[in-house]
């Protein structure tokens, strides 16, 4: 496959087609339903370089969102988006290296406040749902903040 420039053709022509329209897919998702609420996407986006012409492509399967301040940690959302909503995704403490410090205190402070959205496994409407789905949940959660 490699030799026969199979591989790389079937790379070209059927992954990065997938991939890109499935990032995009939730790249706008985000923005439309869950950027209105506070959420931040903190990795995973695709950004502009010093020459406007050039945008430096997203790299890796998932994109890390942080949630807003005012709610609670991400395992918490994690649990009742599990619970309320049928979603399952991974948050912040899984992401603690054993043994190193320095992780457990970024679970605390950064990475502990979001979560980790696979964009590459599930079709695109899957991928809109989802969103439509945690945004239900933020608001909810939002409001429960807000009336306490």
């Amino acid at each position: 496959m490699i030799v026969s420039g199979d591989l790389q053709k079937h790379i070209d022509e059927i992954l990065i087609p997938i991939y890109t329209t499935r990032h995009r897919a939730l790249m706008s998702a985000i923005q439309t339903h869950l950027s209105p609420l506070g959420v931040l996407v903190t990795t995973g986006a695709p950004y502009m370089c010093p020459s406007p012409k050039e945008i430096v492509p997203a790299g890796g399967f998932f994109t890390y969102i942080s949630f807003p301040a005012e709610l609670p940690a991400a395992d918490i959302i994690a649990k009742r988006a599990r619970e309320e909503y049928g979603l399952v995704f991974a948050f912040g403490e899984m992401f603690v290296v054993k043994g190193d410090e320095t992780s457990v205190e970024r679970a605390k402070t950064s990475f502990g406040r979001g979560a980790r959205l696979c964009w590459a496994w599930h079709e695109c409407e899957i991928i809109e749902e989802g969103i439509v789905r945690l945004a239900s949940l933020l608001k909810t959660m939002l409001g429960e903040v807000n009336t306490a």
